[in-house]
């Protein structure tokens, strides 16, 4: 039987990759929600959309921006007009609207990774 410590430590391993696995999961799906509400005129916004996730041991940190000089103008002036079903808030808001599910499902990553360990 393997000692307490060595449980331990795959455990921990196994949570890092659950994690990681979670978070491009999860900026997969929250990149892809932008982009249906992200204002559309030629393009330049919505192209410009990165998504990164970034591991350092028990750390993940999961990104998805919008990268032009007018992004931040477009994301929070709510008095511009847009095409139907494009909106301001087209970052923040499904990433609010997705939260609860976004972090069940970093959960179950998490769990299913030490589950297998």
């Amino acid at each position: 039987m393997r000692d307490y410590e060595d449980v331990l430590r795959a455990a921990e391993a196994a949570s890092a990759v659950g994690a990681e696995l979670g978070m491009q999961e999860v900026v997969d799906d929250l990149g892809a929600e932008s982009q249906d509400v992200v204002p559309y005129d030629q393009g330049d916004l919505s192209r410009s959309m990165r998504k990164t996730v970034t591991s350092a041991g028990a750390v993940t940190v999961g990104q998805v921006s919008y990268d032009t000089v007018y992004a931040p103008y477009q994301h929070y002036d709510e008095s511009l007009r847009h095409d139907p079903g494009r909106t301001a808030f087209f970052l923040s808001g499904p990433a609010y609207e997705d939260r609860v599910r976004h972090v069940d499902h970093l959960a179950q990553r998490v769990a299913d990774a030490i589950g297998d360990a």
